[in-house]
């Protein structure tokens, strides 16, 4: 009888982690995160918070984790706060919104991968116990005031705390891919634990690896589980723990990784941790063997860039060209000098005088580097195929060679140019809170199109909502593979129809400007200024201009636009009220509709039955916000279109509507996020 092969520990240890973790992970994933709103009367634990405008947002923890949000009169506070006390609020508590426009940040699944599935409106807020626990009191005293660029990275490199750091420098690490960097990795660990480790063999004390898990346990709790500080952590402890097992670098990863999910499963979908493992697992993968500082160095940046492609590109949609190099820069500048002085300037704040000039030196490196924009590429979403073809790629290569980067370059090549390939037609509606906006794209991408560009009043001066709306769009347009329009169609000039297209033409270019009939206000000339107004001539779709009478009201003068694609027929209404409804019926032979945009948001003033009843679309689409103040859509227009059968959707709940138009039929899908 032959003998039976003998299984290695690591083979056991792993198989049993890995069934654990799929354990996990379904069971955590399968939990609904929607409820219903409920009262909160409650004290709870403040373990972090910060000031946004006039906004104190407040992360705190009970039987679970909460994010709260506390308005103020103005940026001051009316009390002190410290992290670990206690507090007594009373408020609403509200399921977190998940993004509206597809492939945009997703701040509801931003927030889960933390553990956080529920908010705070808070209405009343006040300290019941200033009590704080050892621990907060230690953090407390590590935290250094963001009073200057020294303490700000005093926190973003020792206490994974990067939220002093400026946007257009956070924006610049982002553009640059050298946004790892502020992650605590591996190394950063070692180099902590090397540190102590020599100190205690001075207290002589004969095994240091006892102190140093009390301490790694304790940085745990005070940089509150920072997930690239986790991996790197149970790493530390798993080969100097299990050094008996002969374990292999790769392997020790692998475990501390499925550890990882297995104490917490949320971290599956976590950014950091996504890099930090990636990255990780592929550079223990392929070991360097050349003794070249410079070489090793190129191909560790290289590789690095590699294994967290896919991951970027599906996050902001580009990549930068010369990452690889950046990095080859920023690495030894942050690893070799920066980190080591922010140690050292910690303990001995007269070290600052030296770490200044290096911080500058940094930022301003990459303030400088993200203007070389020609230099970033738009890549669309990976498909999951293609996603899963990249990786294995790398995973079942033995080493990097020729043949591997050619293979990857390829597969990049494909998914950059796929989208002019596709010979679907697309329509998106998109939620743009209380107003319109609709994106169609024709077939091969020959032609796109914007219908209104949708625009949030704001009764403060304060435009950043239209901004931010702005910036979504141009997210979500990147996703596609697109970076211009060749039209852009404003069918009226209220603000809920053009108030982001200001800050939208600014962000991409767009060829092509078309304007409502009648006279224009002082929106619509600064876009006719900005963008020349042209008769657009398309490729793969009809788009035809129903003219109708002039009148003095706005809503009225809205263009109203019939596109086709592959025979299929879809109307935009923009904000017509019935009177036109009527003129168009009587002046117009339209043909068989297959999706209706209906009137002003579904009003009572628009939509009539007698419309509704000659077009009978197969579909109606209502652009409204949720709870808006106008009730919009009337009961009476749901009425007509349940008493006719026509089937409609709602932004307001359906979320971005996705409208996939082949040769013989279409398709309609709610809830694209």
């Amino acid at each position: 009888m032959k003998n039976l092969k003998t299984i290695s520990p690591y083979k056991i240890i792993f198989t049993i982690l890995a069934i654990i973790t799929i354990i996990r992970l379904i069971t955590y994933y399968q939990k609904p995160i929607k409820f219903t709103n409920y009262s909160i009367d409650s004290n709870l634990l403040l373990t972090s918070y910060k000031i946004t405008d006039t906004t104190l947002i407040l992360y705190l923890k009970g039987e679970e984790k909460f994010i709260a949000y506390y308005y103020l009169d103005n940026q001051n506070l009316p009390f002190d706060l410290q992290v670990g006390m206690t507090i007594h609020l009373t408020g609403e508590v509200s399921n977190i919104s998940a993004n509206t426009l597809p492939n945009t940040f997703n701040y509801q699944n931003y927030l889960r991968s933390q553990n956080i599935t529920k908010q705070i409106t808070i209405a009343t807020l006040e300290i019941t116990d200033q009590k704080i626990p050892p621990l907060y009191q230690l953090k407390s005293r590590i935290l250094k005031p963001p009073t200057s660029n020294t303490n700000i990275y005093i926190n973003a490199l020792l206490l994974a705390d990067n939220s002093s750091i400026s946007e257009d420098v956070k924006t610049s690490f982002q553009l640059n891919g050298i946004s790892h960097l502020l992650a605590i990795s591996g190394m950063h660990i070692t180099l902590l634990c090397q540190i102590l480790t020599k100190f205690l063999k001075r207290l002589h004390i004969k095994r240091p690896l006892i102190p140093i898990t009390i301490f790694l346990l304790a940085y745990l709790i005070l940089t509150d589980f920072a997930p690239s500080i986790i991996r790197a952590t149970i790493f530390y402890l798993i080969l100097h723990y299990l050094k008996f097992l002969n374990l292999k670098t790769h392997q020790v990863l692998k475990i501390s990784l499925l550890i990882c999910l297995c104490l917490f499963p949320y971290y599956l979908t976590n950014l950091s941790f996504q890099y930090s493992a990636t990255t990780a697992f592929f550079i223990t993968k392929f070991p360097l063997k050349n003794k070249n500082y410079l070489s090793n160095a190129l191909s560790i940046s290289l590789l690095a860039f590699l294994a967290s492609f896919p991951i970027t590109i599906n996050n902001f949609y580009q990549i930068n060209l010369i990452s690889p190099f950046l990095n080859l820069i920023f690495v030894p500048l942050i690893s070799l000098l920066i980190y080591p002085i922010v140690l050292l300037a910690y303990l001995l704040p007269v070290i600052a005088y030296f770490l200044d000039p290096l911080i500058y030196l940094f930022e301003h490196l990459s303030l400088f580097f993200s203007h070389f924009t020609n230099l970033i590429i738009n890549v669309p979403k990976f498909p999951s195929v293609c996603l899963i073809i990249y990786y294995f790629i790398l995973i079942k290569s033995s080493h990097l060679n020729f043949k591997v980067y050619i293979s990857l370059i390829c597969l990049i090549i494909f998914v950059k140019f796929l989208p002019i390939f596709d010979y679907h037609g697309y329509i998106y509606y998109l939620n743009v809170g209380q107003g319109d906006s609709a994106l169609i794209i024709s077939p091969f991408q020959k032609d796109i199109i914007m219908i209104d560009t949708g625009g949030l009043n704001t009764y403060d001066g304060n435009d950043k909502p239209n901004i931010r709306l702005a910036s979504n769009i141009q997210t979500f347009l990147k996703s596609l593979g697109i970076n211009h329009l060749d039209q852009l169609i404003i069918t009226h000039g209220d603000n809920d129809h053009l108030g982001t297209a200001s800050y939208l033409k600014d962000l991409i270019t767009i060829k092509s400007l078309s304007l409502n009939q009648g006279s224009l206000n002082a929106s619509e000339n600064a876009l006719r200024r900005a963008i020349p107004i042209d008769s657009y001539k398309p490729h793969n779709l009809a788009i035809q201009f129903l003219p109708h009478q002039i009148s003095t009201n706005e809503n009225d003068n809205s263009t109203v636009n019939l596109i086709t694609i592959y025979q299929q027929n879809f109307l935009f209404t923009g904000d017509i009220s019935s009177k036109i409804e009527e003129e168009l019926i009587n002046t117009y032979s339209l043909p068989k509709i297959s999706i209706l945009k209906l009137a002003h948001h579904g009003s009572n003033t628009s939509n009539s039955s007698h419309f509704l009843s000659v077009l009978n679309p197969q579909y109606a689409i209502i652009s409204s916000g949720l709870n808006n103040i106008y009730h919009h859509p009337a009961k009476e227009t749901i009425e007509n279109l349940r008493n006719l059968h026509i089937s409609y959707y709602n932004t307001a709940y359906d979320y971005t509507i996705k409208v996939t138009i082949s040769p013989k039929s279409f398709t309609l899908l709610p809830s694209v996020t």
